[in-house]
This record gives structure tokens, C-alpha cells and sequence, in this order.
């Protein structure tokens, strides 16, 4: 983590010294990621919206990594999640018409966003259906697990939780193949172990995931 902080402050530094280039929006949305992590929150929107402007005569690549880190770190600060999915979606499709691997990236940032849509589970179900597909034409092996555990969580909302309904079969009560997928599930379970009235759980998990 440090050594990625260092070339991204790094690169920061190039663009101030010699203007900027074809890797600028790269340098830009790098270093607001930097800005959020220390909890600098407006100096990392700011810096965010100038790497997409940037990125507009960038290669599809560089748009499709500087929408995607964008709209995960910065989107909900912006925009609503309806909106931030339909920006996903835009990215997504402009990535898998170049044929760009980042598409997949892309996928699991909107799958992410849908469990903060609101109440309308069948909605989420649908974009589910369209996000599986999608993933499954690009051999996406790490989206389909993420859009497994959020179709669970959203199979145990629509079937309605109960104390009976966390019994240790469901996917989120499973290991996850992809590491980083495991706050993410936490998150989703935390909702679920509330709703089913087991308080002690959801402080357990709420201390892993932080």
C-alpha cells in the first residue's frame, strides 16, 4: 500500500511538472483515491471529476479504469445509486465494446451498488439476470461470485428473515474463493443478522469488516 501510495503521488508530481499528458487522468484519479483514503473527501471528488474530464481523450482503457475507480470510491458522494449504476453501465458497455478486461471490474462495482438501491428487491433481481449474463460471455469468474452473494441477500429479503432463515447453508454464511469479496459479504450478512434479531452477530461482524 505504501509503495502504491508513492507512485501515485509520484505521478502526481510528473503532470505538475510537465502538464499534462496521456497518462494524466491516470495520475489524477490515483491520487484522489490518496485524498480519500486519509478521509480528504472533497479534495478527492475534485481531483476525481478532473481524471474523467481527462480521460475523455484518453484510451478506452484509461476511461474504463478512471470511470471504475471513480464511481467505487467516489460515486455515492455524487451521485444516487440508481445513478451511479447507469454510470457503471455506460463504462461497461464502451469497456466490452473494445474488448477491455477492466469490464469485469466494472460489473462487480454496479453489482456492489445494488444492494443500496432501496427497497425494490425485484429490481435488483433483474439486474442480477443482465449483470450474470454479461459476466458469464466474458468467463468473469470473480463477478459471478459477487453477484451470487448479492442475489442471496436478496433471495433472503424477498423470502423474508427470520430467526430460522440464518442456519448456516446460505452463501453468506460461506467462504468466499475471492478474498476481497469477504467485507463486502460481511456487509450483506450484518443485514441480514439484524433482521433475524441476532444482535451479538452483527457486532461481531461489524468488527471484522472494520
Amino acid at each position: 500500500p505504501l509503495l502504491n501510495a508513492l507512485i501515485c503521488v509520484r505521478l502526481m508530481e510528473m503532470t505538475l511538472r510537465c502538464g499534462n499528458g496521456k497518462h494524466s487522468s491516470m495520475a489524477f484519479v490515483c491520487y484522489a483515491v490518496v485524498c480519500h483514503m486519509r478521509e480528504d473527501h472533497a479534495t478527492a471528488v475534485e481531483y476525481g471529476r478532473a481524471a474523467v474530464a481527462l480521460a475523455a481523450d484518453h484510451s478506452p482503457y484509461t476511461r474504463a479504469v478512471v470511470r471504475f475507480l471513480t464511481l467505487t470510491f467516489f460515486g455515492v458522494f455524487e451521485h444516487h445509486p440508481r445513478e451511479v449504476i447507469q454510470k457503471y453501465d455506460a463504462a461497461l458497455r464502451e469497456g466490452v465494446a473494445h474488448g477491455e478486461v477492466v469490464a469485469s471490474h466494472l460489473i462487480d462495482g454496479a453489482v456492489t451498488t445494488l444492494p443500496h438501491l432501496g427497497p425494490d428487491i425485484s429490481h435488483v433481481q433483474d439486474a442480477l439476470k443482465q449483470y450474470e449474463r454479461e459476466a458469464r460471455t466474458m468467463g468473469a469468474k470473480s463477478s459471478l461470485e459477487m453477484i451470487g452473494l448479492v442475489r442471496c441477500w436478496a433471495e433472503l429479503l424477498d423470502s423474508g428473515v427470520t430467526s430460522d432463515t440464518v442456519d448456516g447453508q446460505n452463501a453468506l454464511e460461506r467462504e468466499v474463493e475471492h478474498a476481497s469479496f469477504a467485507a463486502g459479504r460481511d456487509i450483506l450478512r450484518m443485514q441480514i443478522e439484524y433482521l433475524a434479531g441476532n444482535d451479538a452477530e452483527v457486532l461481531r461482524l461489524g468488527r471484522a469488516v472494520r
